[in-house]
């Protein structure tokens, strides 16, 4: 069959992604062969009063949430790329992708409701080797880190790291740091058996 010939992934999941990475793997462990988690909410997660209020008319105040995004980033920007005319650059290139593909607020707003919700299986620990990846906490705005290392709980092969300078976005903001990062884990467990080429 086709799929006897697929090798099994490694998983990696970045915020909301990260969350659904890992009910895959809790769900089909035989199926993975490792797991990314960046920056993640848990199954555990709760909606502060910033979000709750949010949640209420998420259209509404779609233009207040958004004229402040950036604002809310720059701390983070500055760390990660402390040179001026390399960050005003990375942000011209990142305006015009969300200008191009621009974030629905009311999708948004029904994946943080599903959150509240929905029933996991991540209530038992999950035996497949995983990193846990955040940034620092006084420049993750998103997700604590403190709750993306909720996850070490249901994965006991799993190891944390802290990406320096970098808060939420230090999947982009320092992307090739996150890529060696995922590549010497794929790597890691290529010595130990097969892993699929791509992660």
């Amino acid at each position: 069959r086709a799929e006897d010939r697929v090798e099994r992934p490694v998983l990696v999941g970045v915020s909301y992604g990260g969350l659904v990475a890992a009910e895959y793997a809790a769900r089909h462990p035989e199926r993975v062969a490792g797991l990314v988690i960046a920056s993640a909410p848990p199954p555990t997660w709760t909606p502060d009063r910033r979000v709750r209020r949010y949640l209420v008319a998420p259209r509404l105040l779609a233009p207040a949430f958004w004229l402040g995004a950036p604002w809310r980033a720059y701390p983070e920007l500055k760390a990660a790329i402390p040179d001026v005319r390399s960050r005003l650059r990375f942000a011209v290139s990142q305006g015009l992708r969300v200008v191009a593909a621009p974030p629905s607020s009311g999708r948004m707003a029904r994946r943080l409701r599903w959150l509240q919700q929905a029933q996991f299986g991540l209530d038992r620990p999950v035996d497949v080797p995983a990193l846990v990846v955040t940034g620092e906490p006084d420049l993750e705005r998103v997700v604590p880190p403190g709750q993306t290392a909720e996850y070490l709980t249901w994965l006991p092969q799993a190891r944390a790291v802290t990406m320096r300078g970098t808060g939420h976005a230090g999947t982009i903001t320092r992307s090739h740091e996150f890529a060696a990062l995922v590549g010497d884990f794929a790597a890691s467990l290529a010595e130990a058996g097969p892993v699929a080429r791509r992660a």
